[in-house]
């Protein structure tokens, strides 16, 4: 029993017909008996059978979206992952929805959990479609907008992350975030913030966010214009990007050399390590303090660069630029 618009429903005990007429749309209201006399038998009070050998979504009942308005949501993304069709009168009652607005009583964490599921679609762009289609994009924010721009960075974000899942398939991320990130291109930090707020987001995640779209707006100015930036700039410049920020920075930018530094971060720079630790530099006789991190900081930047590909390779190097012998703080000691 739903006691308002856009309350959760409280539950109570109910026969079987009335449960399944609590369903959001009559394709999810078939059921089976279980009592042995009539086990197996199919039970469908709805038209569910029709409706789904039609593909269509249909609500039970002309209130199904006052009493529960995230139900809109489910209807769009049911409708673009099934192949199905909202039905004309279901469509009408969504219309009917988003003029007496209620959404309004909707807290921000359900809307946010329907646009996260929404979001994490194999093609969301399609929903987002959709929505627009309905007008619902200001309900979440006035300064959202679905044009062709939006709609071809939504696309340009699924073949990135296409290439990614290809070659990356065991390092986990969340995809929705990389669409959030797409969708709000069209807000400014500010106007994201408030969107993220209006979700009521964990902070941790809100912060994250706002760095990312900050990130995907400052970097392309960071990185150098005419020719190839050395892997050492690039590491530099992305290292401290997560890897959604990453993937939506080389899915909007249009610059092939900033598409190529992410790529190559990826392929070459992100995760390396070097063979060579302080221990071993005390081991070797390097004398403690400053020196260690001046020393392995030079050794990661000839390893960015290819120059040093084993360990063998570090030690020469070390022989090479920082002899023992000449540390300040060795000669001191003889």
């Amino acid at each position: 029993v739903y006691e308002s618009p856009a309350s959760l429903p409280i539950v109570e005990l109910s026969s079987i017909k009335l449960d399944l007429y609590r369903r959001d749309f009559t394709v999810n209201t078939l059921a089976l008996q279980l009592n042995s006399r009539h086990f197996g038998t199919l039970i469908d009070f709805f038209g569910a059978q029709k409706d789904i050998k039609e593909k269509t979504i249909r609500v039970l009942h002309s209130l199904s979206f006052v009493e529960d308005p995230t139900r809109v949501f489910r209807a769009i993304r049911f409708e673009k992952r099934f192949g199905f069709k909202i039905g004309k009168l279901t469509q009408q009652l969504i219309d009917n929805a988003r003029r007496i607005d209620v959404f309004k009583g909707l807290s921000g964490r359900r809307l946010f959990n329907e646009i996260k599921l929404m979001l994490s679609e194999q093609h969301p762009v399609l929903c987002i479609a959709r929505m627009n289609e309905f007008e619902l994009l200001p309900i979440l924010h006035p300064g959202l907008a679905f044009n062709s721009e939006v709609e071809d960075l939504f696309l340009r974000v699924d073949v990135v992350l296409n290439w990614y899942d290809l070659l990356y398939l065991e390092n986990g991320y969340e995809k929705w975030k990389v669409h959030l990130l797409a969708l709000a291109d069209p807000l400014n930090l500010v106007e994201f913030e408030n969107l993220l707020k209006r979700f009521e987001v964990p902070k941790t995640v809100l912060n994250e966010l706002l760095k990312a779209k900050s990130d995907g707006q400052d970097i392309p100015r960071r990185m150098p214009l005419r020719g190839e930036p050395t892997r050492g700039e690039i590491y530099r410049l992305l290292k401290p990007l997560g890897v959604e920020s990453l993937l939506f920075l080389m899915a909007r930018t249009k610059r092939e050399s900033l598409k190529k530094a992410v790529s190559t971060y990826f392929n070459r720079l992100k995760g390396m390590k070097l063979a060579t630790q302080g221990k071993d530099l005390r081991r070797l006789g390097y004398p403690p303090g400053p020196l260690y991190g001046k020393i392995l900081n030079a050794l990661f930047m000839a390893k960015l660069n290819d120059e040093l590909l084993t360990r063998e390779d570090e030690l020469e190097y070390l022989e090479r630029v920082f002899p023992v012998a000449e540390q300040p703080a060795h000669r001191l000691s003889k």
